[in-house]
Parts: structure tokens; sequence; C-alpha cells
């Protein structure tokens, strides 16, 4: 909320969702600025996903990055959270949408026992913050399956 005044944005919550309200400009190049920031010091890091509860996350993936799990487990609401560089990664048993957004990949991870995809910016999917967690990811689901809550 501090920062609201200094980028001069108003955040209104409506219908249980935060909204900004201005001109988002100088918000989103500050949000490019921290994303670069995690990524270049590979912490901190971003991903979405609904792990159930016998999912745990291996180690060194917890020291990289903060698991978020929203009540919103809509396609669009990751995708904006994606493209405004709030997250850096989501984790979801969901099919992407055909003729979604094109700044947004899809990178298939498993198929059984369920089908798996992290969805990532464009711009990010070359990063080795990204490939390690999708070989992590991976190597997790060889030994024990991943297992996300349905929405």
């Amino acid at each position: 909320m501090k920062c609201a005044k200094t980028f001069g944005v108003d955040v209104l919550k409506h219908d249980g969702l935060w909204q900004i309200d201005g001109d988002c400009q100088l918000l989103q190049l500050e949000r490019g600025v921290h994303q670069a920031e995690r990524l270049k010091l590979g912490q901190g890091l971003r991903l979405e996903a609904a792990f159930s509860p016998e999912t745990a996350l291996p180690q060194d993936l917890a020291r990289v990055w903060t698991v978020g799990s929203s009540r919103i487990r809509t396609p669009d609401h990751f995708a904006t959270l994606l493209e405004q560089r709030v997250i850096e990664a989501w984790l979801t048993s969901s099919v992407p949408l055909p003729g979604g957004s094109d700044s947004i990949v899809s990178i298939p991870l498993t198929d059984a026992p369920e089908t798996m995809h992290l969805m990532v910016r464009r711009n990010l999917h070359q990063q080795p913050a990204i490939a390690e967690l999708v070989a992590s990811l991976f190597a997790q689901h060889q030994q024990q399956p991943i297992r996300l809550q349905s929405p």
C-alpha cells in the first residue's frame, strides 16, 4: 500500500480481489526490476502451485522458490500474474488453453498419473533457474508423483 502512493496508483479490494487503479507503468517497471533481481540472485523466486498435502517440495527447490497457493485458480488469473511479473512460474495440471497469451509458454513436465505443465513468461523459459526447476520437478516426480489439489 505504501508503494501505491509512490507509483501514483490506488489499490482497492473489489469482490475479494486486489485491483490497481491508475497508470501502472511505473509499477510494472518496478516489478520487472524485482524479477530480474530474484533471477540474478537465484532466490525468492515465486512458484504458484496448489500442492496436495502428500507432495513435498524438494529442499533444494524450497531454498530458491517461494510457493504460493492462490485461492483463485483460474487460468486467466495466473496468466495475469505471470505477465505482470508477480510470479515466475505456475505449475498446473490444467491443459493450457489454445490461443492463450503469446508471452507465456507451457513446458510439459509429466503425462502420468496426471498431465502437468509449468507455465512461464516466454522470456524466462531459457533462464537457468527455470531449467533447474523443471529438472528438479521432473526428478521429484519420478521418485514420488507430484500431486496438485483440484480447483
